[in-house]
């Protein structure tokens, strides 16, 4: 069996992460862990908001810090979310 590995989200794996996004809309499952995905049709503007929320000085209020990952299989099959820090 293949191997599964995790990337960090980039420009590189644009096209995947919108097909991801895309397949997820029109099955109307949930995309819990995702970072707002749902929220943004561009990936270029989704990578911008994934920066900003994994740092602590520019994630939004009541939010803790997280990082994304990207689960690869050849192509990408799903995600991981970890969460760096909880709230006081």
């Amino acid at each position: 069996m293949e191997s599964l590995r995790l990337a960090e989200p980039c420009a590189r794996y644009a096209q995947q992460i919108e097909e991801y996004r895309l397949e997820f809309l029109q099955t109307g499952s949930s995309m819990d862990g995702t970072s707002s995905l749902r929220r943004f049709e561009r990936a270029g503007d989704w990578l911008d908001w994934v920066t900003l929320a994994a740092k602590a000085q520019t994630c939004p209020l009541h939010w803790v810090p997280d990082q994304q990952y990207l689960c690869i299989r050849r192509r990408m099959t799903g995600w991981w979310e970890w969460r760096t820090c909880a709230l006081p």
